[in-house]
């Protein structure tokens, strides 16, 4: 009942984007959790723009964090396409079930397609352990 208000509220205001400075509806922002309105306080637009002028300035730079890493790049996109494709299937954490957005962890990167899924607490934790899976680079 709440959830319904609220979402019924939300579609009658009109937020300002901090960029911009255009009043517009909240259908022209992304969702963010963490605002108190859920909403990014940048409209897609400005989002967009600014996402593009970024990766224009930076290209060089984008292009030799994905060179270092090549291998686990290859794989994280391996994995997205195949999740996409439905031939991979995201499960709970293998460790402790959760139910929270799990990542597929790679422990060999030459295996792009052979991933575990855990949840952040638990792949953060595995990294802090382990360090770097093998074959990252």
């Amino acid at each position: 009942m709440t959830k319904i208000v609220i979402v019924m509220i939300m579609q009658t205001f009109k937020k300002l984007c901090c960029s911009c400075k255009e009043e517009k509806e909240p259908h022209n922002f992304h969702n963010n959790k963490k605002s108190i309105d859920g909403k990014q306080a940048k409209c897609k637009q400005c989002t967009n723009e600014h996402s593009s002028k970024y990766r224009k300035e930076n290209r060089e730079k984008l292009q030799a964090k994905r060179n270092y890493n090549c291998k686990k790049y290859q794989a994280q996109q391996l994995v997205r396409t195949a999740v996409k494709k439905g031939r991979l299937i995201k499960t709970t954490c293998e460790q402790c079930d959760s139910l929270e957005k799990t990542i597929g962890h790679h422990d060999d990167y030459d295996k792009p397609l052979d991933v575990r899924w855990l949840c952040c607490a638990c792949h953060g934790a595995w990294h802090s352990e382990h360090g770097e899976a093998r074959n990252a680079r």
